[in-house]
């Protein structure tokens, strides 16, 4: 019986994964220019504050920065993991969220007509069991506002 109370354990944290995808009129340069620039999210992003720690105004994040994000009373951190210019944004989520193993990335696909398609990416196993399909609305349901407003630049 506990092993079957295990399976049942490791099933309820089973990964969830999430995909958005948008178009945008905006040439991939600009927008990877606003995702590697945490200071603008709060621009276009449902975020009240996004504060790269340790990185002053003007000097340009890198891979490992950390960023401070506050939404309402929610606060969380997110560890930069992959900057490929004009093309894709990779981070994964340090603390603040009840989820574990949270990674995602954001794909820039130019277009020949100068347009982008968007694609935001993220899969995470919630931390406590049952809270799974509540955490990936309510995540998929940001992601999918932070691709549109990025978008709109």
């Amino acid at each position: 019986a506990a092993g079957h109370r295990h399976s049942l354990q490791e099933a309820a944290l089973k990964v969830r994964t999430i995909r958005v995808e948008v178009s945008s009129p905006l040439p991939a340069s600009e927008l990877y220019r606003l995702l590697a620039d945490g200071r603008t999210w709060p621009n276009w992003a449902d975020l009240d504050v996004c504060e790269p720690e340790g990185v002053p105004v003007g000097t340009p994040e890198v891979v490992g920065t950390v960023r401070c994000n506050k939404r309402g009373r929610t606060v969380g951190f997110d560890r930069i993991t992959e900057l490929v210019p004009d093309r894709r944004f990779g981070y994964e989520h340090v603390k603040g969220l009840p989820v574990r193993d949270y990674v995602a990335s954001v794909d820039l696909a130019p277009g020949p007509d100068g347009s982008t398609t968007i694609t935001w990416q993220a899969s995470f196993r919630p931390r406590i069991p049952g809270t799974g399909r509540t955490l990936q609305r309510g995540i998929e349901e940001f992601l999918t506002g932070c691709a549109q407003g990025l978008a709109a630049g």
